[in-house]
């Protein structure tokens, strides 16, 4: 039997409330060349039971013998998967029916792009729209200068070409308060190039109780600090070097929430003249993105700032 195109990774835990949708939502699929690994991770309700409900050849589960996380799980699945894709899928979310088609599609298009995300709409409990999907980031380039100040991605809206992850030995790390797919899209964006399919793929369900807004509630200091250390890292292993100050300066006004602001004039100077210094860096390293890391920082210190300094600035 010759192996899937697609490999679709689900770790199931503790998602009775809203599995047998995104079980749905994969088996119904107009593309069908795939298997669904799902990870089961010994939660306490009936997701299992679930699962076990469905009768389909293309469903493989594999059963961790105690709790492991959500690291632990997509690592196995990734070793699991046999596809020349992997597709990420979370267990309260729902794919559009023709999510698969749209980005093996894409891929095969792009044979130059190692990863693709794709429009998402935020859902609620009730599968109320929430937010609507908005236009998605297609130059690699872009997605490159993106990639090293944030993530952009929902996780279960993205596909991956299984040999990038293979021979750079990309995997999921444990400990990362709701961010390992961070770390997991900073490594993708060191060694490929990520874009994104401008077709609604994903209702990606947001709750009180999921793992992100959990922690955001609960360890919010911790998830600040260790964001900022993400970036710094991002930031770092593409070459870029900032002293602690300038660092402090851009986590307070560049954030993970999109809600900093400038506090004083210092600060003002002080975005600008980081931004000036890594383009500096840049243009000693002569990066190909370069236009787009110029372009990207003017528009976020521009989007910063309102008040009598102009972009002029900038020349």
């Amino acid at each position: 039997m010759n192996n899937p195109m697609v490999s679709v990774i689900m770790p199931v835990y503790n998602g009775e409330k809203y599995i047998r949708k995104a079980l749905e939502s994969i088996l119904n699929q107009t593309f069908q060349d795939f298997e669904l690994i799902i990870i089961d991770d010994c939660g306490n309700d009936s997701s299992m039971i679930i699962v076990n409900e469905y009768k389909d050849s293309r469903i493989r589960v594999f059963h961790n013998n105690v709790n492991k996380g959500i690291a632990f799980s997509r690592n196995r699945a990734i070793q699991e998967s046999k596809g020349k894709y992997i597709a990420i899928m979370d267990d309260d979310d729902i794919s559009h029916q023709d999510r698969l088609l749209y980005q093996v599609d894409f891929m095969e298009k792009n044979s130059f792009v190692d990863v693709a995300g794709g429009q998402s709409s935020i859902i609620d409990e009730e599968d109320n729209v929430i937010a609507p999907p908005e236009l998605m980031q297609e130059s690699t380039k872009m997605n490159k200068v993106m990639f090293l100040f944030y993530n952009s991605f929902h996780n279960s809206e993205t596909i991956i070409r299984k040999k990038i992850v293979d021979e750079y030995k990309i995997r999921y790390s444990d400990n990362m308060l709701g961010m390992e797919d961070f770390k997991f899209w900073i490594e993708c964006s060191l060694h490929g190039r990520i874009s994104n399919v401008n077709k609604e793929i994903l209702k990606y369900r947001v709750t009180k109780d999921n793992e992100t807004s959990r922690v955001r509630r609960i360890q919010e200091d911790a998830r600040k600090n260790l964001f900022n250390k993400l970036r710094q890292y991002s930031l770092l292993s593409n070459g870029y070097h900032l002293e602690r100050k300038e660092l402090n300066i851009l986590n307070t006004v560049v954030n993970e929430s999109g809600d900093g602001v400038f506090r004083n004039s210092y600060q003002v100077m002080g975005l600008f003249q980081i931004m000036s210094k890594i383009i500096g860096q840049a243009k000693e390293m002569r990066v190909d993105y370069l236009d787009e890391l110029q372009m990207w920082l003017k528009i976020t210190f521009n989007n910063k700032f309102s008040g009598s300094l102009h972009v002029d600035i900038w020349n």
